[in-house]
This record gives structure tokens, sequence and C-alpha cells, in this order.
């Protein structure tokens, strides 16, 4: 007699069958489903994941779908995490908040990227359900979740603009045809930028999370098994190439020249000291105190202030904004300096201090020609004096007069003709 297997058992046989020869259907997402912390949540009625590798399931979904469905779904889920959607559809603006746009958009963009995953999946495992397909929606196949992204906006406004006084086209939270969640089909969890019901609020950390640093290496083992693998012709084209733009060594190491400039003119400034007589030096002991006697000031280094100005022109290369903000942060959060973030096309959209690149996402606006000299000078009139700012461009920008601080200019889009008679450069490599 066939031994019945529980809901948990279930999920374990199917990640089996993801991962361990002969069977496997993608040998090399080992690295990530067995670092993935599983998480039962009961009415979620599928699997999905948080941006930080929690697995929720819900045993219902998973006893009543067979275990090679089960299997696609965990591919599928796998798919969003190695390459980045989260971080991608936030470099688009795209920040699940409580609002019926944000969340439409948030629903928008999962769609888009199942679309770009599963057309290359179905031709190797199997997906329970009515899943997402690039030619359901009209669509070619083989584009990117960004292209994906771009075509189905295109159609979410015109149905709005059909459906003009008729009420409500759509993009509720159970779906725009009414279906519960379903991994595939729109609904993948913050992996893919659309958190499920009982996810922290975008940005915030699961209390069980892995951190950034534990994703990236289950990234960089994905790639280096993608490569050394022995099933070449099962590997998803998208992925052989994610896996060797992944571990190649960068043509030019801009990462490392931003994090030298940055770290470099934000310590000059806070290395820099002056004497102060609003606190006491730790010398006015051996001077003594009371009348006739000196007093002595202390010594003061000013805390360091950072200024990002982000070009939000329609030329700017996202998936490069995205690498590129996140270096700052690093390098930012290790020396210990506020960022203020401005954003600007031809005009000034929005200037404010933030703490994360979550917060950065959420102020992104734009989309017209660029000008540099508007954002310097805000910058300029800031009450807490900058001292660096980095700007992030394509370069084809005015030429602003020289502010009275440091300037990292950071290209995004491989503009090497950009010259600037001050400041730092940086060329940013796209992807």
């Amino acid at each position: 007699m066939a031994q019945v297997l529980n809901p948990s058992q279930r999920l374990s046989a199917a990640i089996l069958r993801v991962v361990e020869p002969p069977i496997a259907l993608a040998p090399y997402f080992g690295a990530v489903l067995r670092g993935l912390v599983r998480r039962e949540c009961a009415g979620l009625g599928t699997l999905a994941v948080t941006k930080d590798g929690v697995l929720l399931w819900d045993a219902a979904f998973v006893e009543k779908v067979d275990v090679g469905e089960l299997a696609g779904v965990l591919v599928h889920e796998v798919m969003h995490i190695v390459l980045k959607h989260h971080d991608r559809a936030t470099a688009l603006g795209i920040v699940a908040k409580p609002t019926a746009d944000a969340m439409e958009d948030a629903f928008t963009a999962n769609i888009a990227m199942d679309c770009a995953i599963n057309t290359e999946l179905a031709k190797n495992v199997k997906l329970p359900g009515d899943y997402c397909m690039p030619e359901k929606f009209g669509m070619p196949v083989n584009k990117t979740f960004e292209e994906y992204y771009a075509l189905l906006k295109k159609q979410v406004q015109k149905e709005k603009e059909k459906n003009k006084g008729g009420g409500d086209s759509g993009g509720e939270s159970e779906g725009k045809d009414g279906k519960k969640p379903m991994s595939g089909s729109g609904w993948c969890g913050s992996c893919a930028g659309h958190p499920v019901p009982g996810e922290p609020e975008d940005g915030k950390k699961s209390p069980d999370g892995r951190s950034e640093a534990d994703m990236e290496r289950m990234r960089k083992q994905v790639a280096e098994d993608i490569q050394s693998t022995q099933q070449r012709g099962t590997v998803p084209a998208s992925l052989q190439r994610w896996a060797e733009d992944y571990l190649k060594p960068p043509k030019v190491d801009w990462r490392t020249k931003l994090a030298r400039l940055v770290r470099g003119a934000v310590a000059y400034k806070s290395g820099s000291a002056d004497f102060t007589y609003t606190k006491m030096s730790r010398r006015q002991a051996g001077a003594g105190y009371g009348v006739g006697r000196p007093v002595i000031p202390a010594m003061h280094a000013p805390k360091p202030n950072t200024a990002c100005v982000i070009d939000t022109s329609g030329s700017m290369g996202t998936q490069a904004l995205s690498a590129a903000l996140t270096e700052v942060r690093g390098v930012l959060r290790a020396v210990g300096a506020g960022v203020t973030v401005c954003i600007c096309d031809a005009k000034v959209h929005g200037i404010k201090r933030v703490e994360s690149i979550e917060e950065a996402a959420k102020m992104m606006a734009g989309g017209g020609g660029t000008a540099m000299t508007p954002a310097l000078e805000a910058v300029r009139e800031l009450k807490e004096k900058v001292s660096v700012c980095i700007v992030m461009t394509d370069g084809y920008i005015d030429l602003p007069p020289e502010p009275p601080f440091a300037v990292i200019w950071c290209i995004i889009g491989r503009n090497d003709s950009f010259t600037m008679p001050y400041g730092e450069t940086v060329i940013v490599e796209e992807g």
C-alpha cells in the first residue's frame, strides 16, 4: 500500500523533485530551495516567497496540487529570487502600498514578471491553474519583465479610458478576474514586488527572513551551479545569460571606484575638526575649574551629510540605477552618513532625507528632459549643508555652476562622451 504523505512531506517531496538527481527539474536551484525559511500560512491558497527568503505555504493548497505541479511552482518562485525581480520593480518606482493605484501597479508588474518567466518555464515544468503567458495578453514572447510591464500598463490605461465612468476596471486585491492568489498568475509574494496577505509592509524585513548577504550568497551559488550543470539543454536561456553576466568580472569595476570616492569624500569631511565651547574638554580637570581658570574647548568633528541627485528622465537605465543606489547605500551605511535624495528631470520633483531605497523609490517622478542646475541649486539651499553630492544621470545634461561641495558624477548608460570641468566621474555598467 502506497504511503500517504502529509502536506509538509509533500512540500519536501516537491523540493526533492526540483533538486535531487536523477529526477531533478532544476538541480542548480538547490542553494535557494534549501536556504528558504518555510512558514505555514493557512488560508493563503498558494505558495509565495518573500523578498528575504521566507517560503509561505498553505497546507490545503499543497494537498490538492500534485507533486509535479508543486515542483513547477517552486521553480517559478526561485526564478523571481535569482532574477532580483523585487529590486527591479523598486527601480521602476513600483512599491506595494495600501492604495488602489499602487496595488494595481504591483499586480501588473507581477503579471509581467510571470509572463517573462513562464514562457521558458512551460517547456520543462508543469504549473497548476490558469497561469500567465504573454500570448493571453496579446504580447510577443521572449521579452523582459520591464518590456512586458510597459505593454501591460498601456493595456490597463486603455481599459480605464474605455470604462471611464462605467465603474471599477479591476486591480482589486483578489486579482482582475476575482480569483484568489495563485503563484504564476500575478500573486508570487514580495519576491516579485507583490506581497501576499500577511507579509510585512513593503520595505520591512520578515522576522525570520534571510539577510541581503545570505540572499546574495544563494544567487552566486545558483550561478556557479548553472555554469557547471551537465543539463545545459534544460536551463532556460534567460538563466544561462544571467549566470554568465553574474559571474564574469565587470569590464569596469565601477562599484569599487564609486565606493572609494564616496568613502573618501565623506571621511574627509567627517575627519575634519574644530574647537567648540559648547562642551567641556576632557583636559579641563587638569587645569581646574572656577574663576581665574582657563576654559579649554573640546574638539568637534561635524557629522557628514550626503545628497544623492537622481535623474528620472526617460532614458535612464533602471537596472543600473538600482545597482548604483544599492552601492551608495552600502557605503554610506558603513561610514554612518545620512542621505538626502533629490528627484529631478528638467525640474526638481522632490527632495528629502531618506532611510532606505524603498523610500527613495516612492519619490520617483519625472520622465521629461534633463537639467542638473535646478537640482544642484536645491541641494545647495538645504538647511543642513552637504559635504558630497552623488549625481546619478545619463550624462546628457547642462553645465551647472560649480557648487560649494564635492560632486561625484555617476553616469548611467555608458555615455563615454560625458565631460565635466569639476567633480569625479564613475561610468556605471548596465546589467
